[in-house]
Parts: structure tokens; sequence; C-alpha cells
């Protein structure tokens, strides 16, 4: 659980930065197309994490299915899909908790 904070903690801290998305923070069109095409981007990788993650899970390879629910919460911009995603994190971590 301290790695999956740890590891949010340190991408919000690079996205955050002005050399990590390269745009222009002014409100012109060219940063908003930027801007719609980081957040399209965004979605693409988070369902392909996700989608990757329950295919880990239904086939019993848990830690990797954990590692993909990650990188899949990293880039998540929406808040229902990252209610879902924690919830099945949660669920993930809760089951390899009682493995070990």
């Amino acid at each position: 659980m301290a790695l999956t904070c740890f590891f949010c903690t340190m991408l919000s801290f690079i996205s955050s930065s002005p050399a990590y998305d390269g745009m222009a923070s002014s409100g012109t069109p060219q940063a908003q197309t930027n801007t719609h095409r980081r957040h399209r981007t965004d979605n693409s990788l988070m369902r392909d994490f996700l989608k990757r993650a329950r295919r880990y899970r239904n086939e019993g390879r848990y830690e990797l299915a954990r590692q993909s629910y990650v990188q899949a919460l990293s880039v998540c911009s929406d808040e229902e899909t990252l209610l879902t995603i924690r919830n099945e994190l949660d669920g993930i971590e809760l089951l390899l908790r009682t493995m070990r």
C-alpha cells in the first residue's frame, strides 16, 4: 500500500512539472488541442492497463494484475473510473495479503 502511495505521488509530481507536458499554460488553441490529445491518450492508456489488469486477475496472476491496476490508477482522469479501479485494486491487495 505504501508503494502505491509513493508511486502515485511520484507520478503526480512528474506530471505537474513544466518540462513533462511541454505545453504552454495559456489558453491558446494549440495548448487546448494538446491537452485534449493528452487526455485522449491517457484514457486509452488507462483502458489498456485496466483491460490487462482484469485479464491477469482472471488468469490468477495477481501480482501482475496489481501492477496494472496501479498503472491504470496513475493515468486515470475520470472520477467514476478512479473509484472502480481503487475498489478492484483493494480486492487484489486483500487477496494477495490472505495468500501470503
